[in-house]
């Protein structure tokens, strides 16, 4: 599955956890920026699992709520920032050297010796494997993925968990991983309300309605430069909203959902409740019935599972996806929620990894930041991160020098279009990577 249909396959999970309201937190939220830094010191960027404590976190909304939510209002056009990486791995000899004197909160700053290494400050490296600890540094914190610090052109310094007993060079031969940035870009989508009408074509003999995901991308220094997508998702009626039951991806793939899809009702905590103790034998059956689903709450979970296809056909079988949940410490009262989707081939062989992680906003929860790693051999990444509302037209057209009447024009000209749409196709030469 290539970049742009991987990623367009994915995109329905814009709409579970992209607006909500009525949640329990302070009148002051930290911005999408401080929400991102901080929770790129709290967790490994390799495995989405917590490094540091947080503080726990609540909120009355429920990842049902908020997807209801979503298709019933529409979700605002995002722009995100992307860049992609590629792995590089390179054996060095007696590389490590350690800084006793900035041992601050328990970290100690390691200096690695690599000649012409071509990195950048924070650019995350991982020293694999260490079979030794680095003057009192113990190989499980040095073989962790940690961001530089400091460059030059031959060194560059990491702070790692742990405090040397002394400094200078560590004397040991060590293997690094690293990520090269490869390109960056804009990303751009927007997603519909779901369809008053139900759909002509019924889908498993079920009549559905429909929402649609346009996505646009503008990249630089890589391919593709540019591009646009559309998603169509398929729900069923139920209850109390609508159910996923396919999605359509012009050009692209189709897939369909397999067996049951999975929504928690309950409102998201950071924390577990306490588990309620086991009724005596002899109380009521009231008293001894199972405890509700709000009373213990469940951090992690599985959400459900899409086969996908080539297309409507259903001829060629392209393998499945597997979409879970984990609900993760905050900061700031605002609880982050992690949804993965791990795509496998026909034969069963994990293609790529995609988690998207959301933090609460001043209006709903907002993602602040799209991880999808390859498993292939160079491992490439990428990484859509500070997710923000797209500019107002008319502002953006007269800051790049139109006059007001020509910018209410082309707000005008753009009313159903994109940002970047309307940018490429009324205003070719503002600068939009800003």
């Amino acid at each position: 599955m290539n970049i742009k249909n991987m990623l367009l396959t994915a995109l329905w999970v814009v709409g579970m956890v992209a607006c909500g309201g009525g949640t329990a937190v302070g009148p002051t939220l930290p911005s999408a920026q401080a929400q991102l830094d901080n929770l790129n010191t709290k967790y490994d960027s390799n495995t989405n699992q917590p490094t540091s404590p947080a503080v726990p976190g609540a909120s009355t909304e429920s990842i049902q709520s908020i997807f209801m939510d979503e298709l019933t209002t529409g979700a605002e056009e995002i722009i995100a920032d992307v860049a992609t990486y590629y792995q590089k791995s390179f054996f060095l000899k007696n590389a490590l050297e350690t800084d006793t004197s900035q041992n601050a909160n328990g970290n100690t700053i390691v200096t690695v010796h690599h000649e012409a290494h071509g990195l950048h400050i924070g650019d995350k490296v991982t020293i694999k494997n260490p079979v030794q600890n680095a003057n009192g540094i113990a190989p499980a914190s040095l073989s962790k993925s940690n961001p530089i610090t400091a460059v030059t052109p031959d060194t560059y310094q990491l702070s790692v968990q742990g405090s040397a007993n002394q400094s200078g060079l560590a004397n040991m031969d060590v293997s690094v991983d690293y990520l090269i940035r490869g390109c960056i870009g804009k990303y751009n989508s927007i997603g519909s309300t779901i369809s008053t009408k139900i759909n002509s074509n019924k889908i498993e003999n079920l009549e559905v309605f429909y929402t649609t995901l346009t996505v646009a991308q503008a990249m630089q220094g890589c391919t593709p430069k540019y591009y646009e997508g559309i998603t169509t998702k398929y729900y069923k009626k139920i209850g109390n909203g609508y159910e996923l039951v396919a999605q359509n991806v012009d050009g692209g793939d189709y897939s369909m959902v397999y067996g049951p899809w999975v929504l928690p009702s309950v409102g998201l905590n950071s924390t577990p409740a306490p588990t309620p103790p086991a009724a005596p034998a002899s109380a009521s059956a009231s008293a001894s019935a199972p405890a509700s689903a709000s009373a213990v709450d469940t951090l992690v979970g599985n959400i459900g599972k899409l086969v996908n296809y080539q297309d409507t056909k259903k001829l060629q079988n392209n393998g499945y996806t597997l979409v879970s949940y984990q609900i993760a410490p905050d900061t700031a009262s605002s609880v982050f929620v992690i949804i993965t989707l791990k795509n496998y081939s026909s034969t069963d062989t994990l293609m790529t990894t995609e988690a998207n992680i959301y933090a609460k906003a001043a209006k709903g929860y907002q993602l602040i930041k799209r991880q999808i790693d390859y498993n292939n051999a160079l491992r490439n990444r990428i990484e859509i991160s500070k997710f923000t509302t797209p500019p107002d037209i008319v502002s953006f057209a007269t800051k790049n020098g139109f006059s007001a009447a020509k910018a209410a024009d082309i707000k005008l000209k753009c009313k159903s279009m994109l940002f970047l749409n309307c940018a490429h196709n009324y205003m070719p030469l503002a600068y939009v990577f800003e």
